[in-house]
Parts: structure tokens; sequence; C-alpha cells
């Protein structure tokens, strides 16, 4: 799950660049920032759902059972 959730800042984080690069590189930056952050958002998406699906807690036995 923590993979996850730094996986989705990252994403973040390239999408925030994306939009803060001035005129004369925009267009390359959102050639290679666009695609890198919907991927990241995906595999952090991805890797956060399955740690939440995989994270079962056993029920703590009681003594005397």
């Amino acid at each position: 799950m923590i993979t996850g959730a730094i996986l989705i800042l990252t994403g973040e984080q390239a999408f925030a660049h994306s939009q803060s690069i001035p005129f004369p590189n925009q267009v390359f930056a959102n050639q290679v920032l666009y695609p890198s952050s919907l991927v990241l958002v995906g595999l952090g998406v991805l890797f956060l759902v399955w740690g939440i699906l995989t994270d079962t807690r056993r029920p703590s036995q009681q003594p005397g059972s």
C-alpha cells in the first residue's frame, strides 16, 4: 500500500511539473510528463488496491481456546 501511495504522489508531481514548465519546452514536457504521470498513477492505484485486498488480519487467538 505504501508503494501505491508513493507512486500516486509521484504521478501527481509529474503532472504538476508538466503544468509549470514555460512555453518553449511545454510541448516536449507534455509529451513525456503526461503519459508518465498516467502510468505512475495507474500503477499506484493498482498497488494500492492490491495491498488493500491482500492485507488480511488474522483473528487473534484468545487464551483458553
